[in-house]
């Protein structure tokens, strides 16, 4: 996951399984500080589906969901 606004990049890798009896948190936090200017966050989902949202206010949760068709 990626989080951008003009030139400056955050960037978040995320694993959805740890092991047989766990996983990890798939809730990513960015720390934007006060500035309140749009971002805009690029979602990577194997096989190589991207989900990019332009112009999203930051200090809110957003969830990002895809279908994977057989």
């Amino acid at each position: 996951m990626t989080v951008t606004r003009g030139k400056q990049k955050w960037i978040r890798e995320v694993e959805g399984d740890k092991g047989t009896m766990s996983q990890n948190s798939l809730i990513q936090h960015f720390g934007l500080g006060k500035d309140a200017r749009p971002v805009t966050i690029q979602v990577r989902f194997a096989p190589g589906r991207i989900a990019t949202l332009k112009n999203v206010k930051p200090d809110q949760l957003i969830t990002v969901i895809t279908v994977i068709e057989p």
